[in-house]
């Protein structure tokens, strides 16, 4: 893990859809749509239906969610989802 990556790891309750080192997160709460570096401030949100957008260098995933929650460390983000596809 090099120093501007972070581990993302997103499950739903019955699979783990992500786990792995990436460069920037973008996720949608209840307030409006966040963005996530390596050494974010700690938090825990909501999610409500959007994209949930991950980045690797130049490689982009996304993800379609109806809800779910977040986690944010310093070094890591854990994301719990329903409906994702």
């Amino acid at each position: 893990m090099s120093e501007k990556t972070f581990i993302l790891e997103i499950l739903t309750p019955d699979r783990q859809v992500f786990k792995g080192a990436v460069t920037s997160l973008e996720a949608p709460s209840p307030l409006g749509n966040f963005g996530v570096l390596r050494n974010h401030t700690p938090l825990i949100s909501l999610l409500k239906k959007g994209k949930i957008i991950y980045k690797y260098g130049k490689e982009i995933n996304e993800l379609q969610i109806e809800s779910g929650f977040v986690e944010v460390l310093t070094d890591k983000v854990r994301i719990l989802v329903e409906g994702c596809s």
